[in-house]
């Protein structure tokens, strides 16, 4: 019997324990899931057979390393900086493991560890990243094999909600962790554009958009994601002129929070005491570098216009509503514990998950372009279209990994070879994830 432990059971995870728990029978398998909160996880299990809930913190390191150590595999679904502490873990005890969060520059440093101990730590197996990753290098290599070469790479991904339920004016609702939604962009962003390399500072970012035609959707606002120059070599894109990862949102969400970290709302480093404080206390005090006495006189000061103080307005923070949290606190916090209320996805909501490829192309002496594009539909609140495009991945390649392996494959990898995404790629179909190219 092989056994799987999932680490961590939030909102991304729901669309992966039901994945693997529905083939444990078949391929016996046992399924630990552990997290902190273990009635969540028992929500989640609903009392199914070959599946075990675990109350874990995961800073206990003995318990954890205990484990790690009894699994073949590691699925992580934890926030990305407690990954290093798990694959310490892993390496350890020989197990493999496997994330949807980006490498981080600790894990890479285990590289050559993970060959030593002939186990794989594959990253980037999510939605964004992950899907985007896998469906990218699919066609990149179709057009190489067809003697094509890549010219220039855009890719474009955002968790939206879904038309239907549409009804606040940022055109967005919380899907996904909501610490990661504040501190978007936070390290800013780099990319090729038409050979000159750029750097983009948070501060910019958001004020700095371009517009992108998704099509079965319509006009959307993209934003720079991270570094997307070290994917030339994952990519090979070494003949490319422009290359950018990006992440798309509403027109009027740019122009909003582009406002919001203006005013310093997203500061995640400088605390002060919020105990007892109105909104519109801790909003004057986050944001006293900038001139004004009020959410209007400051706006005005940074140049924001109606639309943006309509936005920041409809999240009460200039109101008398009282913080739901004590003590020394970063902007940041407050500014998730708003968030989490006023973009919450209600019961029956549905979320919309988008992703865009434009990729230009030589062939045969012609210039060439191709576009594909992806949008997935939530059920509602707890089946949405994030838990399945980051679960999904990361619980098929589990599958593949315990029942057919992968040759050569050790060390810390992300999904860019043809023989996981393949497969991947394929099975994803079958729950209606797939791409639309012209």
């Amino acid at each position: 019997m092989k056994r799987i432990l999932v680490l961590g059971a939030g909102k991304s995870a729901t669309a992966l324990i039901d994945y693997l728990i529905e083939r444990a029978g078949k391929y016996n398998w046992q399924i630990m899931i552990a997290d902190r909160n273990k009635s969540l996880v028992e929500s989640k299990i609903e009392g199914r057979p070959n599946a075990e809930a675990l109350e874990l913190d995961i800073n206990e390191p003995t318990k954890r390393g205990e484990e790690v150590q009894k699994a073949d595999i590691v699925i992580s679904l934890l926030p990305h900086f407690l990954h290093i502490h798990v694959a310490h873990d892993c390496v350890k005890y020989k197990t493999d493991l496997v994330t949807a969060s980006y490498v981080s520059d600790e894990i890479r440093k285990l590289d050559q560890a993970a060959k030593d101990a002939d186990i794989v730590l594959m990253n980037e197996m999510g939605a964004d990243p992950g899907i985007d990753h896998m469906s990218a290098m699919e066609l990149i290599d179709d057009i190489r094999s067809d003697g094509g070469k890549v010219t220039s790479f855009q890719s474009y991904c955002g968790g939206l909600v879904a038309p239907e339920s549409d009804n606040n004016p940022w055109h967005y609702k919380v899907s996904w962790n909501p610490w990661n939604i504040v501190r978007a962009g936070g390290s800013g962003a780099t990319f090729l554009m038409n050979e000159k390399k750029y750097h983009r500072e948070y501060r910019h970012l958001y004020k700095e958009c371009s517009s992108v035609e998704v099509d079965g959707y319509g006009t959307l606002s993209a934003y720079a994601n991270r570094d997307s120059m070290k994917y030339k070599d994952d990519y090979e894109l070494e003949n490319a002129h422009t290359i950018l990862r990006a992440t798309l949102r509403h027109p009027e969400f740019v122009k909003g929070w582009a406002a919001v970290i203006s005013l310093s709302l997203t500061d995640d480093q400088n605390a002060f005491d919020v105990s007892g404080m109105s909104l519109n206390e801790w909003m004057l005090i986050a944001s006293k570098s900038i001139e004004g006495s009020s959410l209007e006189e400051k706006l005005n000061f940074i140049g924001a216009d109606e639309i943006a103080l309509g936005l920041i307005q409809f999240l009460e923070i200039d109101t008398n509503k009282k913080i739901e949290l004590e003590g020394d606190q970063v902007p940041a916090k407050v500014m998730q514990k708003v968030i989490e209320e006023k973009w919450k996805l209600a019961a029956e909501d549905k979320d919309l998950l988008v992703f865009h490829h434009d990729i230009e192309y030589e062939q045969d002496g012609d210039s060439k372009q191709l576009e594909s594009s992806l949008l997935v539909k939530g059920q509602n609140a707890t089946d949405t279209a994030m838990a399945k495009c980051v679960g999904l991945p990361m619980a098929i390649f589990t599958k593949l990994f315990l029942t057919e392996g992968f040759k050569d494959l050790s060390g810390v990898q992300i999904p860019t070879m043809r023989s996981v995404y393949k497969p991947v790629l394929e099975e994803l179909k079958e729950f209606g994830v797939e791409f639309k190219e012209k």
